[in-house]
Formats: structure tokens, sequence, C-alpha cells
């Protein structure tokens, strides 16, 4: 497996992939949910207990949308070039709002420390 510096990350209403750029298909593919109980994120679709971070393409629950970012982010980390500060490319919709573009960059500046995104 070769180390990579570039992650796509593309976020949709049911599932989140993930994976480096120029790969043919994602290495991660998981529901976009978080487990209200345990925090914990991809959950199904079906469970009662899942908090849904987007519908309809636009991000309903920040504090799940953060949880999900982070994962996605976070579990790409260990097959990037160590030497290289990963940029992140994401993937959403065309109308996504100027407050949910602004809250992604922040997340992606300050809290996961990504300076390439």
């Amino acid at each position: 497996m070769n180390a990579f510096s570039t992650i796509c990350l593309d976020v949709g209403s049911c599932y989140t992939r993930i994976g480096p750029c120029g790969d043919d298909m994602p290495r991660k593919q998981f529901f976009t949910e978080v487990d209200s109980v345990t925090g914990e994120v991809g959950y199904s679709c079906e469970r009662k207990d899942a908090v849904k971070a987007v519908q309809k393409g636009h991000v309903v629950d920040t504090n799940a949308m953060e949880k999900i970012w982070g994962y996605s982010v976070n579990s790409m980390r260990q097959f990037c070039n160590p030497n290289v500060n990963p940029g992140v490319l994401v993937n959403f919709r065309p109308d996504m709002t100027n407050n949910e573009k602004k809250h992604l960059a922040e997340f992606m500046f300050e809290t996961l420390e990504y300076l390439n995104f």
C-alpha cells in the first residue's frame, strides 16, 4: 500500500466514503450516523438510537458531523505520507450553506489541525 498526500472525503445523507485521491474506490464506507448512546460512528440507518448527521445533503446535527469528520480523516492518516501534512478534498452538494462551509473549515483547521484543506 503506497502512502499518499491527499484524502478525498465524500459525506452523503446515508453513506460517508473516504480514501486517497486518485483511487478508483474509497478505502472506507460507512453510514453517516453516530450511535446516540456510545458515540460510535457508522451505525445502520435502521437503528433507532442512531443520529443522522446529514439529511438531504445538509448537516442537521453538528456534533454528530464533527465525530464523522474526525473519525473519517483520522482513520486515513495511517496511510498518509508521514513527511507531508495531508490535504483533504471534501465533496459536498453545491447548495451547501456558507455556515456549513465555515463550520467545516474551522473544524478541519482548528480541531483536526489540517493545513491543506
